[in-house]
């Protein structure tokens, strides 16, 4: 005698397999908004380095935003292409967030869909929230 799945049996398989889909889905999606949140904080982090060193060079700090690139010239000469000591390019085309510098805050403001969030740090005190 031959022995096979009957139809039943497989319809049962599929079954559990969808409820597991069901279960899992969610996480899977919050584990990759993390992700980009967490991508946007590095990228803030790095940015506000860069114009707190460009403030004590300079006096005040930068704007820019996507494409833009803060430089500093520890010798307190104007930034240039050629003569940064150190410098950042604020991303521009990023498919999560758009970046900006300005009034003493670097802002990563969220676009696309997703439950990924805003993440803006205070040049002033270094306070870093996500909103």
């Amino acid at each position: 005698m031959k022995k096979c799945f009957t139809l039943l049996e497989l319809l049962i398989v599929i079954i559990i397999i969808g409820i597991l889909a069901v279960i899992a889905a969610p996480q899977f999606f919050k584990t990759a908004d993390r992700a980009k949140e967490a991508k946007a904080k590095d990228i803030v982090s790095q940015i506000g380095r860069i114009a707190t060193t460009y403030r004590a060079v300079y006096g005040s700090f930068p704007t820019a935003s996507g494409g833009s690139v803060i430089g500093v010239n520890m010798e307190g000469q104007a930034p240039g292409a050629n003569n940064n000591d150190a410098e950042v390019t604020v991303p521009a085309s990023d498919p999560d967030y758009t970046f900006s510098v300005s009034g003493g805050y670097v802002n990563a403001n969220k676009q696309g869909s997703g439950s990924h969030r805003n993440v803006s740090l205070n040049l002033q005190n270094g306070q870093m929230t996500i909103q």
